[in-house]
């Protein structure tokens, strides 16, 4: 469902991503569990939700994700020798100025724009929201909340899982490999084996100046949809 060109209607028929969108909204399973990125779902894009689901929304607070996607994309980019300059010094790393993949919204303005649209255009009048650090802190209180909300079943064994790459390598993705090419995004997911307590918060004078800039664009967003969110 993500990267789509527009495209006339029967030209998009064609396409993998209307026949995603049916096979879903075709299903006979009692419990389908889709996953997919806000930034790939904008304005073009849009028309590949399926109907008949209910839309949920991990959200994480600005300081926390840009800090950390941060880290992550400068250690990828050191690693592939990609970055000259004030780019290749952490310090003066810049994200705006130096990400090529950065999202416009920061994956914030993303996220909000894609709870706003299914509220007004009555898709799912009430979507739910996690907060990253509700579901860290509290996990059982929160998964259970969360599967009683769309209908899932709930039990402790989603508190746990084994830490092995097999999963990982099974997954499909938009290329091969892909995950595993990224475990500086995905590292401590692919050896964890259970919900950690989240770290603590940096306080705003430990942020580079970028990540403050860019935070600070998109708060509102994120405290809008703090409020709306499911509360364990």
């Amino acid at each position: 469902m993500v990267d789509m060109i527009s495209q006339s209607k029967n030209e998009a028929d064609r396409l993998p991503y209307g026949s995603v969108k049916r096979r879903l909204e075709a299903s006979s399973t009692k419990h389908v569990f889709v996953k997919d990125m806000a930034f790939a779902m904008t304005d073009g894009y849009r028309q590949f939700l399926p109907k008949g689901y209910r839309h949920t929304f991990l959200i994480r607070n600005p300081h926390r994700s840009i800090l950390s996607y941060r880290r992550s994309m400068f250690k990828q980019f050191s690693e592939l020798g990609l970055l000259e300059g004030e780019a290749a010094d952490e310090r003066t790393y810049d994200l705006e100025r130096d990400d090529r993949f950065f999202a416009p919204g920061y994956f914030v303005k993303e996220v909000y724009d894609l709870w706003k649209y299914l509220q007004d255009e009555k898709i799912d009048p009430k979507p739910i929201v996690i907060d990253g650090d509700d579901l860290l802190t509290k996990p059982a209180e929160t998964l259970s909340a969360y599967c009683a909300a769309v209908g899932l079943p709930y039990n402790d064994s989603l508190l746990q899982w084994d830490a092995s790459l097999e999963s990982f390598k099974t997954m499909k993705a938009c290329g091969d490999n892909l995950l595993m090419d990224l475990a500086n995004f995905y590292g401590t997911a692919m050896k964890s084996s259970c919900f950690f307590p989240p770290s603590k918060s940096p306080s705003r004078d430990q942020m580079p100046a970028d990540v403050i800039r860019c935070s600070d664009k998109v708060m509102t967003c994120f405290e809008e949809m703090y409020e709306s969110r499911l509360k364990v």
